[in-house]
C-alpha cells in the first residue's frame, strides 16, 4: 500500500503548477499586502484539502479492509499516506517556485507541461521504487520498514517546509 500511496499521492499535487497558473497576473499577488509565507501556507492548505484529505480517507478505508493486520501497521500506513501527500504538496510548490512557467498561451501548458510537474512525477517514481526495493530486499519486518519510511518522510517534510519558509519569499520575488 505505501508504494501505491507514493505513486498516487505524489504524482501531481495541486501545488506543482499553482504559481505557474497565475501566469502574467502573478504581479497582483506579489504586490498585495500579503507575506510570502502566508501565500505559501495558503497554497499548501489548498493541497491539504485536495491532496491530503483524500489520502487520509483512502488510507483509513484501506486500513479498515485489512482485517487481521496488526494495529501498528495500519497506523503506519495511514501516517505514510498523509506524509506522502504532504511531501508531494510542499515539494510540488518548491519545484514550481524554482522552475515556474509564467508565459503560456494555454493554461494546460502550465499545468501539464511544466518542469515542476515532471519533477513531481520523477519524485513519485523514486519514492515508489525505494519502498518496493526496501520491502523486497531488506530482511526486516514490515513494521520496521514502514517506521523507517514514515520517519524519513517526516524529516523530508520538515526540511522541504523549512526551505519554503526560509527561502520562499526570495523565490517568489526573484524567480517569478
Amino acid at each position: 500500500a505505501p508504494a501505491i500511496y507514493a505513486f498516487a499521492f505524489m504524482l501531481s499535487p495541486t501545488t506543482a503548477c499553482s504559481i505557474s497558473v497565475e501566469g502574467s497576473s502573478f504581479w497582483i499577488i506579489k504586490t498585495a499586502p500579503v507575506s510570502a509565507k502566508k501565500l505559501i501556507n495558503v497554497k499548501l492548505f489548498v493541497n491539504l484539502l485536495f491532496g491530503v484529505l483524500p489520502a487520509l480517507i483512502s488510507s483509513v478505508a484501506l486500513a479498515v479492509g485489512f482485517i487481521g493486520t496488526p494495529f501498528i501497521l495500519l497506523v503506519l500506513m495511514v501516517l505514510c499516506a498523509i506524509l506522502i501527500a504532504l511531501l508531494g504538496g510542499s515539494a510540488g510548490l518548491l519545484y514550481n517556485l524554482l522552475f515556474p512557467m509564467m508565459k503560456w498561451d494555454n493554461v494546460q501548458k502550465a499545468v501539464k507541461q511544466g518542469l515542476s510537474l515532471i519533477l513531481c512525477i520523477v519524485t513519485a517514481f523514486v519514492f515508489t521504487a525505494l519502498f518496493v526495493v526496501g520491502a523486497i530486499y531488506l530482511p526486516i519486518s514490515s513494521e520496521i520498514i514502514l517506521t523507517i519510511y514514515v520517519v524519513t518522510l517526516l524529516l523530508l517534510n520538515v526540511i522541504v517546509y523549512g526551505v519554503l519558509m526560509t527561502k520562499g519569499e526570495k523565490l517568489i520575488v526573484d524567480k517569478t
